[in-house]
């Protein structure tokens, strides 16, 4: 038996994050009405501008489902999507069995890039024994909204180029072999290992060096300097990136941010907005402002934010 959920829907935090989801809804008052391990199931505020960034994935269509047997649930979740995964706080072996009568979800480690589209993917976890709280439809088409990737252990020089492949996944977007990128606090250059995987022109810039195998890269110039130096008035051509990684607080990335963003010079911008302590959610609200921008948290991301602005992109 189906019961619908109507005005409720469940956010997915991400692992170690639940805190930070649970007080972003409390800032924005949306009311939790219940906690099920990492979800949250709320009220559905109905004001479009009113997001919530502190998940992994958000459940769109909620209904109960009341379940006879394993077989019995995969079948009559087969009558809503064929593509579902399964988030398991409890029951873990039963939700298992659920999926196994399903279609195949790859939850395997991911090649980068990945080439071929995925579907639409819904998600289910158990309540009780008999009763699944169900959504065929959630904002990732990632199982539990999480990309894991297959690792490259030898020629990066830090871990951090798995959310430079994580963002140009979600955004569907990639640096061009004829495209300018800048990055900012580039050391050890993760980052900057990816851009050179593109074959784009790069200038990285950072108070520390860059790991040494990477200044062989013939089209990087590296500058050891304050990165926010770095500024449009610097360049007659248009960037095609700006990227930055920096250790820093949001309110002079910010500031940054936006002094590019006027200058008309810049196509795409992808910055971490990193926390230190308790989240300012105010900061977080004037970066989600500025128009034609987008805010994740990255199976990556640890207690920060991915920011992404491009020109050309109307929401």
């Amino acid at each position: 038996m189906k019961n619908n959920l109507k005005g409720l829907v469940g956010y997915l935090a991400p692992q170690n994050y639940e805190i930070n989801l649970q007080r972003e809804l409390q800032y924005k008052k949306i009311k939790i009405v219940k906690q099920h391990g990492r979800i949250f199931i709320a009220e559905n505020n109905q004001d479009e501008n009113l997001k919530v960034y502190w998940q992994q994935s958000i459940w769109q269509d909620l209904f109960e489902l009341k379940i006879d047997s394993i077989k019995q649930c995969a079948s009559q979740l087969k009558k809503y999507s064929n593509w579902w995964f399964h988030y398991s706080p409890i029951l873990r072996l039963r939700c298992k069995l659920i999926q196994e009568h399903l279609p195949h979800i790859k939850t395997e480690e991911f090649k980068f890039p990945i080439q071929n589209p995925m579907n639409s993917l819904g998600g289910f976890t158990l309540l009780e024994k008999n009763l699944a709280l169900c959504s065929p439809l959630t904002s990732s088409k990632f199982a539990n909204g999480e990309i894991n990737f297959q690792e490259d252990k030898v020629n990066p020089p830090n871990r951090a180029y798995l959310k430079l492949w994580e963002v140009f996944t979600i955004i569907n977007k990639y640096p061009q072999k004829s495209e300018f990128v800048i990055e900012l606090g580039s050391s050890p250059g993760g980052w900057t290992w990816v851009i050179q995987q593109f074959g784009s022109k790069i200038l990285s810039c950072d108070k520390s060096l860059l790991d040494p195998k990477l200044l062989k890269y013939d089209k990087l110039q590296f500058i050891q300097q304050d990165a926010f130096k770095i500024l449009p008035d610097n360049f007659k051509e248009e960037i095609d990136w700006l990227l930055s990684d920096l250790i820093c607080y949001p309110e002079k990335l910010i500031s940054y941010i936006k002094i590019w963003i006027s200058s008309n010079k810049v196509k795409n911008i992808i910055c971490t907005i990193k926390f230190q302590g308790d989240i300012d959610f105010e900061i977080i609200e004037e970066f989600a402002s500025i128009p034609n921008s987008q805010i994740f948290h990255l199976t990556y991301n640890k207690n920060e934010l991915t920011f992404v602005w491009q020109k050309n992109n109307q929401k």
